[in-house]
């Protein structure tokens, strides 16, 4: 009977307690544990540790670009020092030469050496085979250039060569045709001048100014030009009819005469050259030249379309002595 009596009494009690339990669950399942004191003590301190920690990031930044900022600054001026140091070595140089550039040319060689050495020189020096380049590798670089159409690539070569022999013409005037196929004539013909002024005997050159001076109808100045140019290789058929040319453009059918008689002397059997000789014998009024030209022309093509009208011309001159007579 005492022996039952514990086990029942420890019965009741959890009885009790699983009675109170479950009244007490409701308010359990839907306590925040957000309001537990301790609970919410954690969760600041959590806060605050990560509102620090996101404040220590941004100090870290801010830190960083403080320190970058003045770098970069300083890298930007290294490289502005950089190329105002080979501006300044450029103009040093340029003072020096016995002989100035033209102003336009001058200012396309600033301009071009700059771009380039900003590509080349300045970050990429030269090596050892560009050091060894002659005179002559530079110039045939720039002419197979030009004559591929690589104009950029033409005009860089002939620079880098008035660079190496400033003396050297040929540099000048390879510059200028460079500038005659760009259409820019103004600067080619102020290179084919510099280089006029460094060999004055050159042919191609003279020839190229006078071209240039014939496209303005400036037929004084070709003139001027060509009689250089005779000059110099006065067994240049071309030359002379050319000037020929010229002289009658420039009411001058005397001059225009004699030019194209020396035409005719160096190739007596070139039809155009008879045919000019000809036409201008008439204008000059020299009937016995007329005549020989014109036969001369009868003995090489006898089917020259002129060879009517100049007869009747002759005649014509023959008629109008008689009648001043």
């Amino acid at each position: 009977m005492f022996s039952i009596l514990p086990l029942f009494f420890i019965l009741i009690s959890l009885a009790v307690i699983v009675v109170i339990i479950a009244r007490k669950y409701p308010e359990l399942t839907i306590l925040d544990l957000d309001t537990i004191p301790e609970r919410k003590e954690k969760q600041k301190k959590k806060e605050i540790l990560s509102r620090k920690a996101s404040q220590r990031s941004k100090n870290q930044q801010e830190r960083m670009k403080h320190v970058l900022v003045p770098f970069a600054k300083v890298w930007e001026k290294i490289q502005t020092s950089f190329r105002h140091y080979v501006k300044r070595l450029k103009d040093e140089v340029a003072e020096k030469k016995q002989y100035r550039m033209p102003m336009r040319i001058a200012k396309k060689k600033e301009v071009s050496s700059e771009l380039s050495a900003a590509r080349e020189h300045v970050f990429k020096p030269y090596d050892d085979t560009d050091r060894e380049e002659t005179i002559e590798d530079i110039l045939k670089k720039g002419s197979r250039a030009l004559e591929q159409g690589n104009a950029q690539a033409a005009e860089s070569a002939f620079i880098h060569a008035i660079e190496t022999d400033k003396k050297d013409m040929r540099a000048y005037e390879g510059l200028g045709d460079v500038y005659l196929s760009q259409g820019q004539l103004a600067e080619a013909e102020e290179s084919y001048q510099f280089a006029h002024k460094l060999s004055p005997t050159s042919v191609s050159t003279l020839e190229k100014l006078a071209k240039l001076a014939m496209g303005r109808d400036e037929w004084t100045t070709a003139i001027q030009y060509y009689e250089q140019a005779v000059l110099i290789e006065d067994t240049n058929a071309t030359f002379f009819a050319t000037l020929a040319e010229l002289f009658l453009k420039a009411g001058q059918p005397d001059a225009a005469y004699e030019a194209i008689s020396q035409a005719v002397e160096i190739m007596p059997k070139h039809i155009h050259y008879l045919d000019m000789l000809t036409e201008i014998s008439i204008m000059v009024e020299d009937k016995n030249r007329a005549e020989e030209a014109a036969h001369a022309i009868r003995m090489i093509d006898p089917e020259h379309p002129r060879l009517a009208t100049f007869k009747e011309r002759i005649a014509d001159m023959e008629d109008q002595k008689n009648s001043k007579n």
